[in-house]
Formats: structure tokens, sequence, C-alpha cells
């Protein structure tokens, strides 16, 4: 005597099983565009952080020291050149360094990096332009001079953090400190 067990067991069908695989790579393939676009995002914005630092540590090096300087002997319109004092005591160059007497600094860029004595200091500088000028006491505007003449200069420098993106131009002023204290 054998007994019969009635059982059905109940499976997946194969098409079942494909529409689930389909269903598996439609979901990977968004979460891996997801993941790409993401990563693309963020060596950008490191691009960009790494710009804006550059910009901001630039301004902080030629404001600085343009402020300790009484010259731009030897300067032009694609270089800086910063004389000092030869009584400067207790500022360091762009590296570091401290300045000796009548020593100078020059800032210039090359190959999409500012330059300040052959040291590179910021990166994504497609390039840099130096005009030269004085704060107008009647005014407090700056305006532009000779370079004999001059106590300030503007820093135009040219950025281009990623390839994909337009070039922007950023400036501002700095002026000696030198020359206005025995102005006044």
């Amino acid at each position: 005597m054998q007994s019969k067990i009635a059982s059905r067991e109940h499976g997946f069908t194969l098409i079942e099983l494909m529409i689930a695989m389909l269903l598996g790579l439609v979901i990977l393939g968004g979460v891996l565009t997801i993941y790409s676009s993401i990563s693309h995002t963020n060596v950008i914005k490191t691009r960009f952080d790494s710009a804006q630092e550059s910009i901001r540590y630039s301004h902080y090096v030629i404001t600085r020291l343009v402020h300790n300087a009484n010259s731009f002997a030897g300067s032009s319109s694609s270089s800086l050149v910063i004389g000092y004092p030869g009584d400067i005591t207790q500022v360091d160059d762009c590296q570091g360094s401290s300045l000796g007497p009548s020593s100078q600094t020059r800032f210039d860029a090359e190959n999409g990096r500012l330059r300040c004595d052959d040291e590179d200091i910021a990166l994504s500088i497609k390039n840099a332009e130096f005009e030269y000028g004085v704060i107008d006491d009647s005014t407090g505007q700056w305006k532009q001079t000779s370079l004999a003449n001059a106590s300030s200069v503007k820093v135009i420098l040219t950025v281009q953090p990623h390839a994909d993106f337009a070039e922007r131009k950023l400036s501002f002023i700095a002026t000696m400190r030198n020359p206005i204290l025995e102005k006044g």
C-alpha cells in the first residue's frame, strides 16, 4: 500500500525569474548612474575648493608682502616685483623665510600656476595681470598711475578650476603701508 501524498510545490516560473533579473539590472544601472554622477560632481567640487583656497592664499600673501613693501621697481603688467626697505624685520616671504634687508619678491603666472620667487603658490591660475596706481585722497577711489608714482597694485587673476568651465577674472587691490605713513 502506497500512500500518495498530494502536495503541490509552487515555485517561480522562468518568465517571473527573468522579469526579476531585469528589474534588478535596471535598479543596479540606476544606482551606478547616480554614483558616477556624484563622483564627477565631487571631483569638480574638489577642484573648485582648491581654486578658491589658491585665490584666498594668493590674496593673503600678496597683500601682506605689498603692505610691507616700499617699491614696485622692476615690475610690469605681467609680473609684480616687490622691494622692501633696508630695515625690514620680522616679515616672512612667500615661502616662510625671513626677508633680508633690501630684498625683493617676484610674482608671475606660468603654466596655470601663480609663482612667487619661482615657487608655485597657487594652482588653476591661468594668468595674472598687475596694474599700478594710487588711492585718490579726495575720493578714496583707486586710480591707475605710472609705476614710479604707484603705492598700490591691482591684481587681476584669471582662474579656470576645470576645463569644462569658463574662465573667471577676480581682482583685488593691495596698498603699501610705508608710502602712506610717510605721507601722513
